[in-house]
């Protein structure tokens, strides 16, 4: 044991900030490990590998090194959408709630996570979060589209139609948004003014399969015969192409 003269008294705060630099450096070492597992989540998750990419942002959320380069709201948003891809929406709520409570007023994560309530049929619960959405960003067509989906799914068909209306209002040339206001309109016998909806549906490229089925029922609706059986052959034609 070697003693120590007055010039060489112990220095614990030479010790200690040579401590620090070694928990430093562990520290990014081991947040840097947690971002390159956060970025393979992402490269997954853009290959549609979505089972894997869960399987990263899972792994980043139990970590204790997340906030230095990855922000809780990228880690749960990702995560959430991911979770929905697979149709897994109680997880994607779940993890949509994370990413609202990170960041509050983004008003894409509060449309997510009402398409997902409205995936499992909970629209009661899905309009809430469309009125936050609309409130936060009120020149976004999409919220508008999907408050308009769920009240129609309610049988609110006239709250339907001013949604879908505002939604064409925003953006005009969209197909979807004239066949789904067109089929809230079938549902109050405005056929009439269904049909218009219908033909600028499929004037805009909207020729899918359903939206014939739709036009061939208000025709039928209206007694035009005729008319109502070229659109169910357009519709079995365009239905017997799927794969």
């Amino acid at each position: 044991l070697i003693s120590l003269g007055e010039s060489e008294t112990y220095q614990p705060q030479a010790t200690l900030a040579q401590l620090e630099s070694f928990e430093i450096q562990r520290r990014i070492g081991s947040e840097t490990g947690t971002l390159v597992t956060f970025l393979t989540g992402l490269l997954q998750y853009k290959a549609q590998d979505y089972q894997s990419a869960v399987a990263r942002f899972e792994q980043v959320a139990q970590s204790d090194d997340v906030s230095t380069f990855i922000g809780s709201y990228d880690l749960f948003f990702n995560l959430a959408s991911s979770y929905f891809h697979l149709r897994m929406y109680e997880q994607a709520i779940q993890n949509f709630g994370k990413a609202i409570e990170a960041k509050p007023q983004d008003a894409d994560v509060y449309n997510n996570r009402a398409v997902a309530y409205g995936m499992l049929e909970k629209y009661d619960q899905a309009i809430p979060d469309l009125d936050k959405a609309i409130e936060l960003a009120p020149k976004d067509f999409a919220s508008y589209t999907n408050r308009g989906n769920a009240k129609y799914a309610m049988g609110d068909y006239a709250g339907a139609i001013e949604d879908y209306s505002k939604a064409i209002e925003l953006n005009p040339e969209i197909g979807a948004n004239y066949n789904n206001r067109g089929v809230a309109l079938a549902g109050l016998n405005q056929y009439e003014s269904a049909l218009q909806d219908y033909d600028r549906a499929i004037e805009l490229g909207f020729n899918f399969a359903l939206v014939y089925k739709n036009r061939g029922i208000a025709y039928q609706s209206l007694g035009k015969t005729a008319e109502a059986e070229a659109d169910f052959n357009k519709y079995e034609e365009l239905t017997a192409q799927k794969p």
